[in-house]
């Protein structure tokens, strides 16, 4: 699919989403904010457009009347009729500190101990989700992040990585996890595909007695007839046999 682009060839980035005030989100809305302006320097070359530019999105709940005093304060300490909007570095400074949470890092601390890969969730959009709470947790060492990570996968999943040998570094937790996701994943779909087409029940099968299976019972003066039998595995049991087989193999490739 061709990359969404601007009158001028440029990459089209989406605007930040309206800002309510509300402090859990301030991380998310001030990352679009710098990465809108980031991708258009040439419409914000001054620093009262790339306020003005932010304060229009300041439009609902506290943030709304946040912008709203900042606006009034500046045209009062403004000498001329134009409202000085004053500098970029100073306005990141106020905004950050009226918005961003306290415990930002100890909710996302939180969040990340209680994040689990969940069974719909693909291991790509896990790591994204990781990724972000580190971020927000404010947390570097590479051996904590590893030991958190591992925590976060499904059972299987960590089973699967443990084949052949637990990663060393996080990126290799990273790489581990995607990859093992998406074969777990194919071989299921090739499960379910599979059992579709083979849904016999398991049925005993009889072979007829011959001499070589008879005895005399002696005792009770009775013939008797010994009969092998054995039980068709079913389908799933086949195909489980397989797919283990194959996963072993992937991961010892």
């Amino acid at each position: 699919m061709a990359e969404d682009k601007d009158d001028k060839g440029s990459p089209k980035i989406n605007p930040p989403d309206i800002y309510d005030g509300n402090k859990r989100n301030f991380h998310r809305f001030w990352q679009q904010v710098q990465l809108y302006i980031l991708a258009s320097p040439k419409q914000f070359t001054l620093d009262a457009q790339k306020i003005a530019f932010v304060l229009s999105y300041l439009r609902k709940g506290d943030a709304d009347s946040w912008a709203e005093s900042f606006q009034m304060q500046k045209a009062a300490e403004s000498s001329g009729s134009d409202t000085d909007l004053g500098k970029w570095s100073d306005f990141v400074t106020d905004i950050t500190k009226a918005f961003k949470s306290e415990y930002a890092a100890k909710d996302a601390l939180t969040d990340l101990s209680n994040l689990f890969l969940k069974k719909n969730t693909t291991a790509e959009d896990h790591i994204a989700q990781f990724k972000t709470l580190v971020v927000k947790a404010g947390l570097k060492e590479e051996k904590d992040l590893c030991a958190k990570f591992e925590q976060s996968l499904s059972p299987r999943l960590r089973r699967l990585i443990s084949y052949r040998g637990d990663p060393k570094t996080l990126q290799a937790w990273y790489d581990a996890a995607t990859t093992m996701d998406h074969t777990d994943r194919q071989l299921n779909e090739s499960n379910q595909r599979f059992l579709a087409q083979h849904r016999a029940e398991p049925k005993q099968i009889s072979n007829k007695p011959n001499l070589s299976t008879r005895y005399y019972n002696a005792r009770k003066g009775q013939m008797a007839d010994t009969r092998s039998t054995y039980t068709r595995s079913t389908p799933s049991t086949r195909l489980s046999n397989v797919q283990q087989n194959i996963i072993i193999s992937i991961v010892f490739s």
